[in-house]
């Protein structure tokens, strides 16, 4: 496993970058994986093929934790002398897949309500761009979200849809996230595997997602977000219109991967959830 015959000389300083492959325990690389430093500001998402470039700024004690994330897999946290001294002998870090029971599919009757809410303001003065830094990959796993609130009975969540209003990348992927709730923070996902949308050179708009296919049921209020998770070729401003104030909104906000969430009232993201529930 992981952690076993590793040695560390305490007081050695940290490298610049911690650098590897996320894969699975068959060895198979796994894409997009979450990989940063516990409530600092560093953090990123690994390519393609499993691979991560972690920059460690000043600051960055040899006790801070790093830790590796990937819907359907259990997370991984080490502290990062041992993930240096563990990288340093395999450039490779596992994770092990979860047993994940898969839910039942209701059949819904055609009096089933459909109910949408969220923010459809798209021509506002405010703006947040998810490309903040000037170092190659670093700030992915940026995540920008809010609160949407859940009839009392519980609702399947049909369709989730967002704006972008400036966007000169090549090429762009976004991870969609639903979470569950603690004091108002985003929580657990209640996704059993990854949903990930692409958008074409420059493409700007209303961008859809379809949740059908993932079955997601919410017996109480959520966070969806969406995570800026790759990008190919050029490019330097990525964002999407904010309206501010929004009555009763909660606007979620997130530096990279690992880091820790930020939370505004009265803000909202324009985006915008479409459920279906039961009748009263």
């Amino acid at each position: 496993m992981l952690f076993a015959s590793i040695s560390f000389v305490w007081g050695q300083s940290l490298p610049s970058t911690l650098t590897g492959v996320v894969t699975d325990t068959a060895g198979a690389s796994l894409p997009f994986a979450s990989v940063g430093l516990v409530n600092t500001t560093v953090g990123t998402v690994a390519d393609e093929n499993g691979r991560f470039s972690l920059y460690l700024t000043n600051g960055i004690r040899q006790t801070d934790t790093l830790r590796v994330s990937l819907i359907g897999y259990s997370a991984l946290s080490l502290p990062v002398n041992v993930a240096v001294a563990k990288l340093a002998i395999k450039p490779v870090i596992v994770l092990t897949p979860l047993s994940i029971r898969l839910r039942e599919v209701t059949v819904r009757s055609a009096d089933w309500e459909v109910r949408q809410t969220g923010n459809n303001h798209v021509d506002t003065r405010m703006k947040t761009n998810f490309a903040l830094s000037n170092k190659p990959r670093q700030n992915l796993g940026a995540e920008i979200g809010r609160v949407f609130r859940v009839p009392k009975q519980g609702a399947y969540l049909e369709e989730f849809r967002f704006y972008v209003s400036a966007n000169n990348f090549d090429s762009t992927r976004f991870r969609i996230n639903v979470y569950s709730l603690r004091r108002n923070y985003p929580s657990n996902s209640l996704l059993q595997r990854p949903v990930y949308i692409d958008l074409k050179k420059a493409q700007k708009g209303w961008i859809t997602v379809d949740l059908r296919p993932y079955n997601v049921f919410a017996a109480d209020d959520v966070a969806v977000s969406i995570e800026w998770v790759n990008y190919g070729g050029k490019g330097s401003y990525l964002g999407i219109p904010i309206t501010m104030p929004s009555i009763g909104a909660v606007h979620l906000y997130k530096y990279g991967s690992q880091t820790r969430w930020k939370k505004f009232g009265q803000m909202s993201a324009c985006m915008n959830l479409a459920m279906v529930c039961a009748p009263r």
